[in-house]
C-alpha cells in the first residue's frame, strides 16, 4: 500500500496505528500470507488515473473487504457490498471503523469472493472475451 509518507505520518498512523499495518513493497509469496491473514484491505491512491487496482481484485479473490478512494476505475469495482470507496484521504481513519464494524464478517467475505468469481477471474475474462467475438 502507498500512503504519501507526510499524510501517513500526520494522520493516519496516530489514528489507526494499533489496527494497521503499514507494508512497502512486498514480493509474492509474502503478499499471499498477508492476504491470507488478512481482514481488510486499505488501497488509498491519488493517482487520478488509477486504471485497475488489481490488488482490490487480489483482495476480493480471498474474500477480503475493501477500502479505497474513488479514483479511476476503483469506484466501479468496489460497491457498497465489498467495501467503502471515500471521495479523500482525509476519510481514511473513519472508513476503515466502519468497514470494520461492518464489513468484515463472512456473508461480506463470500460476496467479496463471489463479485470476483462473476466479474474478475480468468474464466469470466475468457467468456467475456470470447462472447466479443461472437
Amino acid at each position: 500500500m502507498l500512503i504519501l509518507e507526510r499524510h501517513k505520518e500526520e494522520r493516519v498512523k496516530p489514528k489507526m496505528k494499533s489496527k494497521v499495518i503499514f507494508h512497502s513493497f512486498i514480493n509474492s509469496d509474502q503478499k499471499k500470507e498477508l492476504f491470507e491473514k488478512a481482514s481488510t484491505l486499505i488501497f488509498p491512491t491519488r493517482y487520478k488515473k488509477e486504471s485497475f487496482g488489481l490488488v482490490v481484485v487480489k483482495a476480493f479473490s480471498y474474500g477480503i473487504p475493501v477500502r479505497t478512494t474513488d479514483e479511476g476505475s476503483l469506484k466501479s469495482i468496489v460497491n457498497e457490498k465489498s467495501g467503502i470507496v471515500v471521495s479523500n484521504l482525509e476519510n481514511l481513519p473513519n472508513a476503515f471503523e466502519n468497514i470494520l464494524g461492518n464489513f468484515v464478517n463472512k456473508e461480506t467475505a463470500k460476496y467479496c469472493r463471489q463479485r470476483y468469481l462473476n466479474n474478475f477471474s480468468l474464466e469470466q475474462f475468457e467468456n467475456n472475451l470470447v462472447s466479443l467475438f461472437k
